[in-house]
């Protein structure tokens, strides 16, 4: 994986996710549940997933393109495959670039009522070998003044052509089982594909999904399994594959079109693969919806590299009997590595999911476009930490899942310009922000080795930026 502080990357990228962390790399497979869109630009990581299940590297970081001209569809995928032999096996890496150009049989996605086809079939090719991926990852580290990471390639490189098919079927739920407020309007999603390679090498997968459905944004959960086939070119490939193999859980949330953010996991080999992505299409039909919004947030920490995620909504009974016009219900996700511990080839990496309330007070009058509020909030959830190895000769082994109620507050200011006419509301559209996170979990976890103790699950702070965007569901 990429180093952990060059994750001051990603809001840059963003500025200029794979489909469901990608079933298949390369296809022109949609990156959400949404139509397909016009373009769209992706870049995965494991570390993007969850990041205490984050046990190697394996598919250390991708860069996906695709896009859409009438029937035609477009695909791009550049992976960096890393094996560190952490298991044993001998260390190893290749470099895999999948092209794939394919046409829509069926498109009924953009069509607004009952059940709706997607139906794609293609051709492509899969090059492997050294794509210069240790050059670029080690470039990186260097910029950032992390120890390079030197993997000997698989001597095997060529390139395999390809066939591939996809398809999903999309269904709404009777009017009487729809539910109200955010969050409220649903559909279901079953998806399959796969492709086979003039080489011997076979992916397929299936996939049902359960979407939440707004005017312009989707959050969605999903399981899928995935069968990648008994021939590999490479050794790394073949590792690779072995661990993305099987079941998997899906979550994703996107505006559309807009940035998006998924998450998955595979329980069997604690695999994860997360994306960040951002979609462009103008055509997007927009469903008939309540409009509630919905204000999310991406938090970049630099001390430690790590990212966030903020989702605030004000429900009626909050906006009727709340203190201020900016108060609002928080769910915030943390995740990366805690920069404290300065172990030998150790990392102490968390999730933290917190749930709160988040009081805000307006600088500015409501008659100006421009949004200024000083804001905040007070959670309570769960924290989850986990001690990994990161080289030959760490102080402590591999640890357990260390588990923490967490007690978490934040404290920051966000400028904004608000593009609706909804001047007499808290929210505004898109907006930037500083700000200082702590956070306090009980009980701290013990690790011992070799006679030394030491804890984790330990208090502490840090300083974020943030970019954000206000959605309506």
């Amino acid at each position: 994986m990429l180093n952990r502080r060059c994750l001051i990357l990603v809001p840059v990228l963003l500025t200029l996710r794979m489909p469901l962390a990608a079933a298949v790399y390369g296809l022109p497979e949609p990156p959400t549940p949404a139509p397909t869109p016009q373009a769209w630009f992706l870049f995965s990581d494991d570390f993007l997933g969850m990041a205490v299940f984050d046990t190697d590297d394996y598919r250390t970081a991708n860069i996906g393109l695709g896009g859409r001209l009438g029937p035609w569809r477009l695909g791009f995928d550049y992976s960096m495959l890393t094996n560190r032999g952490l298991d044993g096996t001998t260390p190893s890496r290749s470099d895999e670039l999948t092209v794939s150009l394919g046409y829509a049989l069926v498109d009924q996605e953009r069509d607004t009522e009952g059940n709706r086809w997607l139906m794609t079939i293609g051709a492509g090719g899969r090059a492997f070998g050294d794509s210069q991926g240790e050059e670029i990852q080690n470039a990186v580290h260097e910029s950032f003044g992390y120890p390079k990471v030197h993997l000997p390639y698989d001597s095997d490189e060529g390139l395999g052509l390809f066939a591939f098919a996809h398809t999903r079927l999309t269904g709404d739920p009777a009017g009487d089982l729809q539910l109200h407020g955010p969050f409220g309007r649903w559909y279901w999603q079953l998806e399959g594909g796969g492709l086979g390679s003039t080489i011997g090498e076979v992916q397929l997968y299936g996939a049902l999904n359960l979407v939440s459905t707004g005017r312009d944004s989707l959050t969605w959960i999903g399981t899928r399994y995935q069968w990648n086939g008994e021939y590999h070119p490479t050794d790394t490939s073949e590792i690779v594959a072995d661990n993305e193999a099987g079941w998997w859980v899906v979550v994703g949330l996107a505006r559309t079109p807009g940035v998006l953010i998924t998450a998955s996991y595979n329980p069997r080999h604690e695999t994860v693969a997360g994306t960040l992505g951002l979609s462009v299409d103008h055509d997007l039909p927009m469903r008939v919806g309540p409009g509630y919004q919905v204000d999310t947030a991406l938090k970049f920490f630099p001390h430690g590299g790590n990212l966030g995620l903020d989702v605030r909504w004000q429900p009626s009974w909050l906006r009727e009997h709340g203190l201020t016009r900016a108060e609002a219900l928080v769910l915030v996700y943390d995740f990366g590595v805690v920069p404290d511990y300065d172990w030998q080839d150790n990392s102490v990496n968390f999730d933290q999911v917190a749930l709160g309330w988040a009081p805000g007070v307006s600088l500015l009058p409501s008659s100006v476009p421009l949004v200024w509020t000083l804001a905040g909030y007070a959670a309570v959830g769960v924290r989850l930490e986990r001690i990994h190895v990161e080289g030959g000769n760490p102080r402590y082994p591999e640890g357990d899942i260390a588990v923490a109620g967490v007690v978490q507050g934040e404290l920051g200011t966000r400028i904004g310009y608000r593009f609706n006419d909804h001047s007499n509301r808290w929210y505004n559209q898109i907006r930037l922000g500083i700000g200082v996170n702590g956070w306090l979990p009980y009980p701290a976890a013990g690790i011992s080795h070799a006679g030394e103790k030491n804890k984790h699950q330990q208090s502490g702070w840090s300083t974020h930026l943030s970019v954000g965007v206000t959605v309506e569901w």
